[in-house]
């Protein structure tokens, strides 16, 4: 149907498909979750700003356009790179792991990362592989285990003391009584 196009046309096609492609672009580097996308040898051709943001890769995105870079050898931190050509040696697919990372300042951070295979046409033609960080969550889950723990400890409190409590107040009617008789 080309050929039958005039150029006017060719050119606004091709000014829609740019258009669509910016877009496609915009949410991707938008998204919180860093998103790595490979094929099925899990050469990387499409990254966007949060995984670059996260993940301490040994190379920058815009140094390496043009080459075929696997993804182990593009992210620097061991673990997860260790983790990723695992999972393609082993062909695994839907895979899902969560790590612990240092950070160059001295904190921890934790990471979800996911694998899961590209299909188009109802064909896997790669992987997506998805990182998510779960450090908020975490500490989140953390306080809220110390908030438990102390509201166990409160309570625990509250039943000793009562019980250290009715004995004394025995005590104490019968020295009041025992005052009295003396009195």
């Amino acid at each position: 149907k080309i050929s039958k196009l005039s150029s006017e046309q060719v050119e606004q096609l091709f000014e829609a498909l740019i258009e669509e492609n910016e877009i496609f672009d915009a949410v991707l580097n938008s998204l919180k979750m860093a998103f790595i996308v490979c094929d099925e040898n899990f050469l990387v051709f499409k990254v966007n700003k949060a995984a670059e943001r996260m993940l301490s890769f040994v190379q920058r995105i815009s140094e390496m356009r043009g080459q075929e870079i696997s993804v182990w050898d593009l992210i620097g931190e061991k673990e997860i790179a260790d983790f990723i050509k695992t999972t393609h040696q082993k062909g695994q697919t839907n895979v899902c792991r969560e790590f612990t990372v240092a950070t160059a300042g001295g904190s921890i951070k934790f990471f979800v990362v996911t694998i899961m295979p590209l299909v188009r046409k109802k064909k896997v033609e790669g992987n997506i592989i998805s990182v998510d960080d779960v450090t908020e969550s975490r500490r989140q889950e953390v306080l809220i285990r110390r908030m438990e723990k102390l509201e166990d400890l409160t309570t625990l409190a509250a039943n000793v003391a009562h019980e250290i409590k009715n004995p004394l107040a025995g005590l104490s009617i019968h020295i009041q009584l025992l005052q009295k008789s003396i009195a």
